[in-house]
């Protein structure tokens, strides 16, 4: 998610859009399906941070997040069965930025799905995203 990150790259567009992974879409029991409230955090100076709505149905990752300028993006990807997550996020310009991952069941006696992981995109920008599903 080049969520405005200050490297060479002078467009005025703050954040990333571009191509969603392309994985094989398993058949799963439908054990993560649900909405997750998700939160990308950057560790690049002056790159931003996004927030938002994925959800999954299957194995079919889709949502939303937005920007720390405002700027929406649409996500786009798929989970497997054994929980590991792939997504992309773009906003319909040149910029994307690609998410990698694992959703666990974290509950003991109820189930508490969180998924969480990295993500990097095209301007050079970094970071750690967290989803949390909402019950």
């Amino acid at each position: 998610m080049h969520t405005g990150c200050s490297g060479n790259n002078n467009d005025s567009n703050p954040v990333a859009s571009g191509p969603a992974p392309s994985n094989p879409s398993p058949v799963i029991d439908g054990k993560y399906n649900g909405t997750y409230d998700v939160v990308a955090s950057s560790i690049t100076f002056g790159c931003g941070n996004a927030n938002g709505v994925m959800n999954i149905n299957e194995s079919d990752v889709s949502g939303s997040v937005t920007d720390t300028w405002g700027q929406v993006y649409d996500l786009s990807g798929s989970v497997q069965a054994d929980g590991s997550i792939s997504f992309g996020l773009a906003d319909g310009s040149s910029n994307y930025a690609r998410f990698e991952g694992l959703i666990v069941d974290m509950g003991s006696t109820i189930e508490i799905l969180k998924g969480s992981g990295t993500w990097e995109d095209n301007g050079g920008c970094a970071g750690n995203w967290e989803a949390l599903k909402r019950y």
